[in-house]
């Protein structure tokens, strides 16, 4: 965690190094790109679910250097575990080179943890039965006898979830491959707290229009 904590505030201050060299530069390093809305799909790793997401997002550019982005994200399950997050966040974007941005991020998270508990369970049982089973015909081998194994399980239905509100900051950039296609990266720190609070990392593509 130490170190996606590190590689997170590099890249903030990345950013944030980008942003001050802007402003005091009189170049030329601006964007052509003069679309105003995105759509586009996302793949995140979060340390703390452990597991690759996938999402889609929306973009809305207000002025020529702030934009609003509305994302949903769903965890794979793993290890009897899946989650979902839906992120509100407001991007500073800052041209750096031809077709090239970065921007540092701040806004909104809710993320739900969902724990399949009868999955767990039906896995715990079967272990069990398969380990009575073996004894079983241990058993009959020696001293014969008919069958008595039974087996048993729960609803795979059944689980619970737990969910909570956060905190987003983080840093991105993205390149303009054409006039409607554009490419990205992204890493976020999502501060919710009650062990949920993780460091997420995004790759993406997006639709301009």
């Amino acid at each position: 965690m130490k170190k996606t904590l590190f590689m997170f505030a590099a890249l903030v201050m990345l950013a944030t190094s980008a942003s001050a060299q802007f402003s005091n530069s009189k170049s030329s390093r601006t964007s052509s790109d003069d679309s105003r809305g995105a759509i586009g799909v996302n793949v995140t790793y979060g340390t703390e679910v452990g597991s690759v997401g996938f999402g889609v997002k929306g973009q809305y550019r207000f002025i020529d250097q702030f934009r609003g982005e509305a994302a949903f994200e769903y965890f794979l399950k793993k290890d009897n575990v899946s989650a979902w997050d839906v992120n509100v966040n407001l991007h500073y974007l800052i041209p750096v080179a031809n077709n090239l941005k970065v921007y540092p991020l701040a806004g909104v998270t809710y993320m739900r943890i969902i724990y399949d508990y009868g999955t767990a369970v039906n896995d715990a049982l079967s272990a069990v039965n398969d380990a009575l089973s073996d004894w079983e015909r241990f058993y009959n081998a020696y001293y014969g006898g008919g069958s008595s194994s039974t087996s048993s399980s729960v609803s795979d239905e059944s689980s619970t979830s737990d969910g909570h509100f956060g905190a987003n900051l983080g840093a991105g950039i993205e390149y303009d491959l054409s006039d409607s296609w554009k490419i990205g990266f992204e890493t976020k720190y999502q501060i919710i707290g009650k062990g949920f609070s993780q460091v997420a990392f995004t790759v993406g593509a997006a639709y301009k229009f």
